[in-house]
């Protein structure tokens, strides 16, 4: 009889809990001695009653209805005190931009509708062009902006600054091409919250309204999510359209959330007694944003930082007005009030922000030893002697030290003592990118000088006189570019070793790098965060005190030692807007930006690295030299010669610290004005980051053996051959090979393989070298005259 064996289906029952509970001798032997978690008592715990939880929960929800509103506002939470005895101040008036998208529209016809669709509206204009209107029925009050549409800079600080873009449409062309450069830039800003217009659509056939209504709508689709199409013919539709731009939802940018700025309603400027050219630009406005203290810096967009001098508290001109039968006592009240405004605070010079943005260098820092009597009479008899200074050209990067060692260089001896030209190897890639370019000759430069002429006036649809409006210089210019960017697409890094230069002074490069050696003087400027994220992190959770202004309230800054320019260009109607934006700490100190940029899709021509462009970081307008690099999350990244035609790269430049996000746009100037090149965000501060150059020399197999071949064309004589011999060589089809020799003493050498080498292929010699940006920083770029910038090295003096 065999035994009865369960199969791998029998069923599992679980088993009972009881007895396998621990006994106290197994608790305290695991326990080992520690105190074990105390569970507090039910009893401890306050027990509430039914009403109490009713009304805990009737506070808690309104706490967060109250934050809810004032995010819907714009209202930062750092405005908001917890001292209940503060009143909160009115809130500001919605600022809308009306911006049309077309040279067809008439956005004065939309702007007078707006202003008298209702009866009891009342309507009044600043000295700046900027339209209030008061809504009593709305409980609420609108001020409009209309920029000068031709003046991009304007028209992308008025959509910055407002709660609300009002694009008007064209009934005839939608949008034509201006209104489509006028749209990307302002995308590529930012967007706030939207509303869409358009005129003249009731004037048409019943059976056309239909049909234009439906393209309109169709090609608002493709740009904006979740909008609609307002038309704009009479008092009804514009009530209709107000409730609308007033009760939508906002969307506030990143820099008018963690940032004041004031939107210059009044201005007025005095003239110091020193200097008649500055003086103190007195701006006022209502107060927007975060609160903003009288001892920090502010930024006036094109002109820089400054300082406050003291805030005054005026008295409001744009009150919200609730019975219009009032108004007149109103107004007599405001009239006697203006004459003496209220100081809230003075600057305390002790605790105020210095404009400093740069470290002061110290050539002597980092010496350790004073020189002896010996060596200075010997310096001092040496100088005497010396009528001319001796130059060595060595590579970029090479120090003092290394440079001594190098005696076959060649020499440039300059008379005088006059200053040392550029570095050879910044010399030497200008020379070969302008090596094929034509200049025009001193001869034609002076007679052009001299008789002062110009060229007709022609139309560029004239065919006789076409050739008079051509540039025959900067189209020659424009085709090397075109040639060079073609070369390095199809050849990347490779260039030609010069015949009449050592390829070992016109190469040197070494594979080490570190991050904190072998640094630019520049890098001794800058400003370096031991951890920058942290350091943003403690700057946007500061709370300024009760002397601080808060958003709201309506108020006049005293800013000292600024350029009458700034008066002169933006006072009166001249659609030039002015903002002024109160600067978080250390945003005014230089250090190394990245920015992740992305070519734009209508702009087609070569961008190389360290070429001249205006950047647009948020609310700071500069200009600047910067270099290109690849955008991954290695440790190195690779310098790129030109912007990529597509895909995503990083731009590093020198300028002032901010805070992301920030969105960044790119532009070049053109005969036209200037060009939308590239947009994309900040990506982040930091001067650690490796930039790593890549020149790549190419030779040709001139006899193959199996393994060894005899390779010549990379290098033109025997010491260039012996000073790279350790370097490892490539093909393009994968071999790997070494230098073993040089044949002779014209550059033929003898190298080993580990395969043999084809004769259709091609061997390399790859060197890396870091490289840095170039201080080239201009924080002078006037709204005005953007799109024809001078460099002026008076004006850039006076707004450093």
């Amino acid at each position: 009889m065999e035994a009865h064996r369960p199969g791998p289906l029998k069923q599992q029952n679980k088993r009972h809990n009881s007895g396998r509970h621990k006994t106290k001798g197994q608790i305290k032997r695991s326990q080992k001695g520690k105190a074990g978690h105390v569970q507090s008592s039910r009893h401890n715990k306050q027990v509430l009653s039914k009403q109490d939880r009713k009304r805990q929960a009737i506070q808690l929800r309104k706490m967060k209805k109250e934050k809810l509103q004032l995010k819907v506002r714009g209202i930062d939470e750092s405005n908001v005190n917890d001292d209940e005895a503060e009143p909160m101040p009115p809130l500001p008036p919605h600022y809308i931009a009306v911006i049309p998208l077309s040279d067809n529209c008439n956005s004065s016809d939309v702007l007078t509708l707006l202003t008298s669709c209702e009866e009891q509206t009342i309507a009044n204009t600043s000295s700046q062009g900027i339209t209030h209107v008061s809504y009593p029925k709305l409980k609420r009050r609108v001020a409009y902006i209309k920029p000068d549409p031709t003046n991009l800079a304007a028209v992308l600080e008025a959509v910055r600054v407002c709660n609300t873009v009002l694009f008007v449409w064209s009934l005839i062309d939608a949008i034509d091409e201006h209104g489509e450069s006028l749209y990307t830039s302002i995308f590529a800003q930012g967007l706030p919250a939207t509303a869409h217009v358009v005129m003249g659509i009731k004037g048409l056939p019943l059976k056309k309204q239909t049909d234009v209504k439906r393209l309109l709508n169709k090609d608002l689709e493709e740009r904006f999510t979740d909008c609609k199409m307002f038309p704009c013919d009479s008092q009804s539709d514009a009530q209709t359209l107000v409730r609308h731009i007033v009760q939508q939802k906002l969307k506030m940018l990143s820099s008018q959330e963690i940032r004041s700025q004031i939107v210059a309603e009044e201005l007025a400027f005095e003239c110091d007694a020193d200097d008649k050219d500055k003086g103190t630009l007195k701006v006022t406005g209502y107060m927007r944003g975060r609160r903003l203290s009288v001892n920090r810096l502010v930024h006036i967009p094109g002109y820089g930082d400054f300082q406050i001098n003291r805030i005054l508290a005026p008295s409001d001109p744009h009150p919200l007005v609730l019975r219009p039968d009032k108004v007149q006592k109103n107004n007599e009240n405001v009239e006697m009030a203006d004459a003496e405004s209220i100081v809230l605070c003075v600057a305390d010079p002790d605790s105020q922000v210095d404009l400093v943005s740069e470290m002061a260098v110290d050539p002597m820092e980092g010496e350790q030893t004073w020189p002896t009597d010996e060596e200075l009479a010997e310096a001092t008899s040496n100088a005497a002697m010396v009528k001319s200074k001796t130059m060595v050209r060595v590579p970029k990067g090479t120090s003092s030290y290394q440079a001594a060692w190098i005696t076959d260089a060649p020499v440039i001896e300059e008379s005088d003592g006059s200053e040392a030209s550029e570095d050879y190897a910044d010399n030497m890639d200008e020379m070969e990118a302008m090596s094929d370019n034509s200049e025009v000759s001193s001869d034609e430069e002076l007679e052009a000088v001299e008789t002062g002429s110009t060229a007709p006036s022609v139309t560029w649809g004239d065919p006789v006189n076409y050739d008079q409006q051509m540039d025959l210089d900067q189209e020659k210019i424009a085709l090397n570019k075109y040639k060079e960017e073609r070369e390095n697409e199809l050849f990347p890094d490779e260039v030609d070793t010069p015949e009449n230069i050592p390829a070992r002074l016109r190469f040197a490069r070494t594979s080490p790098w570190n991050q904190k050696e072998n640094l630019p003087l520049d890098y001794s400027r800058i400003f370096q965060f031991e951890n920058f994220s942290r350091y943003r992190q403690n700057v946007l959770k500061e709370k300024l005190g009760l002397d601080s202004i808060r958003h709201g309230q309506y108020i006049t800054l005293e800013i000292k030692d600024v350029p009458k320019e700034v008066f002169d260009i933006h006072s009166g109607d001249k659609g030039n807007l002015l903002a002024v934006i109160g600067l978080l700490l250390s945003e005014h100190k230089m250090s190394v930006l990245h920015f992740t940029v992305r070519r734009h899709s209508l702009y087609t021509e070569p961008v190389k690295s360290k070429e001249r462009l205006i950047i647009q970081c948020g609310f700071r307008r500069f200009i600047c030299n910067p270099i290109f690099s690849d955008h991954s999350n290695l440790n190195k990244h690779k310098y790129e010669r030109f912007l990529p035609q597509s895909g995503v790269c990083t731009m590093s430049t020198y300028a002032p610290i901010m805070f992301p996000p920030a969105s960044v746009m790119v532009f070049k100037e053109s005969s036209n004005g200037h060009d939308l090149v590239a947009s994309g965000s900040l990506l982040s501060v930091d001067p650690d980051r490796l930039i790593i150059k890549r020149i790549v020399l190419s030779g040709h197999p001139f006899k193959i053996n199996k393994k060894s071949a005899v390779i010549r064309y990379m290098f033109y004589n025997k010491e260039d051959i012996e000073w790279f011999k350790k370097v490892e060589l490539k093909t393009k089809w994968g071999r790997r090979g070494h230098i073993k020799e040089a044949l002779g003493t014209h550059g033929h050498m003898k190298c080993i393989f580990d395969r043999q080498l084809k004769s259709q292929d091609t061997p390399l010699l790859l060197l890396y070298k870091r490289v840095f940006p170039k201080w080239s920083y201009t924080g002078y770029v006037p709204s005005s005259s953007v799109n024809q910038i001078e460099d002026d090295q008076e004006m850039r003096e006076i707004f450093r």
